[in-house]
């Protein structure tokens, strides 16, 4: 064992070879930004196909900050994760702006509200009254 680990730092053609060819600087932090661009796009992209509600405030949050974490990879040279999350944030962020205001307008005009009202007078109140009438 000793005389394998003697062999090793002796060895001059791998000293020469770690010499020569450092290690190339790593862009490990625009490659997170890309990636994490691209998943929070998938990520409100598919919480607005899972449905309305709560998911619609979650995609354009997730939209949002995907914009600005493709934005900031992109400062640094174009990369292709960066472009796609961008493009995703994009298409989630107005769409789910398009539900949110469509929601609001139909909430402010009370339009669920009459259809509530309308199918309660129609479905109980005659089983109610038919129970009395036979009864």
């Amino acid at each position: 064992m000793e005389n394998q680990q003697h062999h090793y730092e002796q060895d001059q053609y791998r000293k020469d070879q770690e010499a020569s060819n450092p290690e190339p600087a790593r862009k490990d932090n625009r490659d997170s930004q890309a990636l994490a661009a691209l998943v929070l796009g998938i990520l409100a992209v598919f919480g607005l196909l899972n449905g309305f509600g709560i998911n619609t405030f979650i995609s354009l949050v997730l939209g949002i900050t995907g914009l600005f974490l493709a934005a900031a990879s992109l400062k640094r040279g174009p990369d292709s994760m960066a472009q796609a999350g961008k493009v995703l944030s994009i298409i989630a962020t107005i769409l789910s702006a398009i539900i949110l205001i469509t929601c609001l307008i139909a909430f402010a005009s009370g339009s669920s509200f009459g259809s509530f009202r309308y199918i309660n007078q129609t479905t109980v109140m005659p089983r109610v009254m038919m129970h009395r009438f036979w009864f």
